[in-house]
């Protein structure tokens, strides 16, 4: 167990209750899995599109991933809503139960066929973070 899980779970706590009938105790085992974020600012214009336009075909693209890569535990894509200078346009979120099964996400020939797509033009600049969680 990992210092923050015990400390989250000693702080927050609750105080002990008195049980008038049944007491249930739940635990949860969450297993490690390996996290994929990426992050797309896409141009005002490319490909004969709008940037609106080329996020919202983006997000479909990345979405339908999810259906023919079999890799991938979690995976959804969506279009930011916050204006900011600092915000990128568009978001990626998966998961993954090893770093090969990321490793084969990549390589897979529909994710090619997307990110050959996106790294076309439409695009300005990415971000990406890959990181492993432990379980608790």
């Amino acid at each position: 167990t990992r210092l923050c899980g015990r400390v989250l779970w000693r702080d927050f706590q609750s105080p002990p209750v008195k049980a008038t009938s049944f007491s249930w105790l739940v635990v949860f085992y969450i297993t490690p899995m390996i996290k994929h974020l990426a992050l797309w600012k896409v141009k005002p214009f490319a490909d004969g599109r709008t940037g609106k336009e080329n996020a919202e075909i983006m997000v479909c693209r990345l979405n339908a991933l999810k259906s023919v890569i079999p890799f991938a535990v979690e995976l959804e894509a969506g279009i930011n809503f916050d204006d900011t200078a600092a915000a990128y346009d568009v978001a990626l979120y998966s998961a993954f139960k090893t770093k090969e099964d990321l490793k084969a996400y990549q390589s897979h020939p529909a994710h090619i066929k997307v990110a050959e797509w996106i790294k076309s033009g439409i695009t300005e600049s990415k971000a990406v973070v890959d990181y492993e969680t432990e379980g608790v």
